[in-house]
C-alpha cells in the first residue's frame, strides 16, 4: 500500500468517527440540525480527499446513508425520506450489502409513512436480484450466508408492507 492510500484509509477512519460523533451530538436535535451537522462533515472530508474521486464519492455516500438512518430513526416524512433516498440512489451503492441495508431503511420509512407502493418498488427488484445471485451459489460459497440473511430480512419487511395494504 502506498502512502497516499494509507492516508486515505486514515481519513476514512476519521470520517467514521466524525459521523459517530455527529450522531452522539445531535441525538436530541431537530432533523434539519442533524442534516446540517452531517453536511458540515461532508464538506470537511471531501476537502481532505482532494482529487481522490473514489473517496469523495464514498464520503458523500456515507453522509447520505447517515442522514437516511436519521430520517428513519426520527420518523421523518415520506418526502424527507424519499429526497434522501433519491440522493443516495444517484450516488450509487458501494456494494450489495450497503444496498440491502439502505433499501431496508428506506422501505421501512415507506411503511412508517403509509407509502407501501414506494417501499415495494425498491424491495421487490432487490429481492429478485438477490434470489438470482443465490441460485448460482452453493452454501459453501463465500457470501452465501450473508446474502441469505439479507434476503430473509428484506422478505420479512416486504411481507410487513404487503400486510399493511391488506389491513
Amino acid at each position: 500500500m502506498d502512502n497516499r492510500e494509507s492516508k486515505i484509509e486514515d481519513i476514512g477512519r476519521a470520517l467514521a468517527k466524525a459521523i459517530d460523533q455527529a450522531w452522539l451530538e445531535t441525538r436530541e436535535s431537530t432533523f434539519p440540525e442533524m442534516v446540517n451537522a452531517y453536511r458540515q462533515i461532508e464538506v470537511e472530508y471531501v476537502r481532505h480527499a482532494g482529487n481522490h474521486e473514489f473517496f469523495v464519492l464514498e464520503t458523500r455516500r456515507r453522509i447520505t446513508e447517515a442522514i437516511l438512518r436519521q430520517a428513519h430513526s426520527t420518523e421523518q416524512s415520506f418526502r424527507a425520506c424519499q429526497d434522501v433516498w433519491n440522493e443516495l440512489v444517484g450516488l450509487g451503492f458501494t456494494n450489495l450489502e450497503r444496498q440491502c441495508t439502505m433499501t431496508w431503511f428506506y422501505a421501512d420509512c415507506c411503511l412508517l409513512n403509509e407509502e407501501p407502493a414506494a417501499g415495494l418498488a425498491v424491495l421487490e427488484p432487490l429481492i429478485v436480484d438477490i434470489e438470482r445471485q443465490l441460485e448460482g451459489m452453493t452454501h459453501a460459497d463465500t457470501g452465501w450466508q450473508q446474502l441469505h440473511d439479507e434476503l430473509a430480512r428484506l422478505k420479512q419487511l416486504n411481507d410487513e408492507i404487503r400486510a399493511s395494504i391488506r389491513d
